[in-house]
């Protein structure tokens, strides 16, 4: 990996502990999470006098662009580029990436690659997730409006899936908020 470029992995880090950059073989690298983003846009800014990009990386890239859009709107040399981001990095060691811009970059990747339930918030919504899909279902011949229940068991298979798949669909609608 050539040093005129810095990576900046935003993922949480249960992510990272599954697929990350390979310390042993790269080291232009920082893994600096989405929500910590906004008290080190000065000092990541700042590296741009040593170096000529910065890119920003995600799972799929969609929180890496909103940080980009949010933080680094106006900076052409921070970048999101698609084609690099953890979902297209799929084999331990090394990855030749083909940038949007017709680039090849390498870049090395190590970790378990296995679901994890490595954060404790996976595991809280697992459990409770369920726990509420299962009182919802011994609740439903019992009750005489089903709305509530309905609404009771979205919930509960939103927080399953959340915990399954590592998302959080509420800070879609409070991502504002939140970053």
């Amino acid at each position: 990996m050539n040093s005129k470029y810095i990576l900046v992995d935003i993922r949480k880090s249960d992510e990272v502990f599954s697929k990350h950059f390979d310390g042993k073989n790269m080291t232009n690298f920082y893994n600096i999470p989405m929500n910590m983003i906004r008290f080190n846009v000065e000092g990541l800014e700042s590296h741009l006098q040593y170096v000529e990009k910065i890119f920003i990386i995600c799972q799929s890239g969609a929180r890496s662009q909103f940080i980009k859009d949010k933080y680094f709107k106006d900076n052409d040399k921070v970048i999101v580029d698609k084609a690099l981001q953890f979902k297209n990095l799929n084999a331990k060691g090394e990855n030749t990436i083909t940038l949007s811009n017709g680039e090849k970059m390498t870049v090395f990747v190590n970790g378990s690659f296995a679901f994890n339930l490595y954060n404790l918030t996976r595991i809280i919504q697992l459990m409770l997730g369920s726990i509420i899909i299962m009182c919802s279902t011994l609740l439903w011949n019992n009750c005489s409006s089903k709305y509530p229940l309905i609404v009771l068991l979205l919930f509960g298979c939103m927080a399953v899936f959340n915990a399954i798949t590592n998302t959080c669909t509420l800070s879609v609608v409070f991502k504002d908020l939140l970053n």
